[in-house]
């Protein structure tokens, strides 16, 4: 069976283990470093592939803030099928939910919007 793959935009490092994006367990972690996309802009992002045969009906996620004190409020949550095309699940714009280190909070994916 395949292994969940689980990549940055950052090199592996203590602060970004891809391993501790899905632990069910706080580890302080950090931001994947900045990449730019593919129109050129400055962008971070973190990629989990479950393999060719599996998929993922996603109605809600979840996201634990790292341990620093840089919060997001600015991100997209996208899917794709291919590793090439993506679809955005939804956006975040100016996003104050999470305002403290460690802190977690749970979305709905509306995909009939």
């Amino acid at each position: 069976t395949a292994e969940v793959v689980i990549s940055a935009s950052s090199p592996v490092s203590r602060f970004t283990d891809p391993r501790r994006l899905a632990s069910r367990t706080f580890h302080p972690s950090s931001f994947a470093a900045p990449a730019k996309d593919l129109q050129g802009r400055i962008s971070a992002w973190w990629q989990v592939d479950l393999g060719e045969h599996r998929r993922l009906f996603c109605n809600y996620y979840t996201m634990r803030q790292d341990a620093s004190e840089n919060y997001p409020r600015d991100w997209q949550l996208q899917g794709s099928q291919d590793g090439t095309t993506w679809l955005t699940l939804r956006t975040h714009t100016d996003d104050c939910t999470m305002v403290r280190p460690g802190q977690f909070h749970s979305w709905e994916v509306d995909l009939e919007a």
